[in-house]
């Protein structure tokens, strides 16, 4: 699906506040509301909405800690079968505590966000989880000790640009 620069600006309406009614997203981009109501449904059924979400603040709900962890992955054999990164990907992306999971280049083959109430219970969710894994030869676990930002929000200003 080709995104128009109304399409930039419809998406960028919703990104601010998905609550807003057809009407005053109508108003707002001076489109019909038949139009809107077609451009989000389009955006749906073609996997550009992916949903909507609350965002929930982690600290006013205890999880006060944000942990990135560094994986290393065993490529090859491993119990006769062949394992490759993108395969421990799923199964990490797959627990239910982690946040954000990413193949990435350099000595570590993957970046895996989690959030928890302490560095404690973060290290037993380690251990229990992701180290008894197959394919996880080594971890390494970096703790934010500060978070000047932090969003899903894309910026729709950078549209079109190289």
């Amino acid at each position: 699906m080709a995104i128009s620069e109304t399409d930039v600006l419809l998406l960028g309406e919703l990104q601010r506040d998905c609550h807003q009614g057809l009407k005053e997203l109508s108003k707002k981009l001076s489109l019909p509301l038949s139009t809107v109501h077609g451009k989000i449904r389009k955006f749906e059924e073609e996997n550009i909405i992916e949903g909507y979400h609350a965002s929930i603040n982690a600290e006013k709900v205890g999880q006060n800690v944000t942990a990135y962890v560094l994986v290393q992955c065993v490529m090859g054999d491993t119990g006769g079968k062949m394992l490759y990164p993108q395969e421990v990907a799923r199964k990490i992306s797959a627990l239910p505590f982690v946040l954000e999971c990413h193949l990435v280049t350099g000595p570590y083959d993957l970046v895996v966000k989690l959030k928890g109430k302490s560095m404690r219970q973060i290290g037993n969710l380690l251990m229990e989880n992701i180290w008894k894994m197959p394919g996880v030869r080594n971890t390494q676990t970096l703790e934010a000790f500060y978070t000047a930002k932090e969003t899903q929000t894309l910026d729709l200003s950078l549209f079109g640009r190289e």
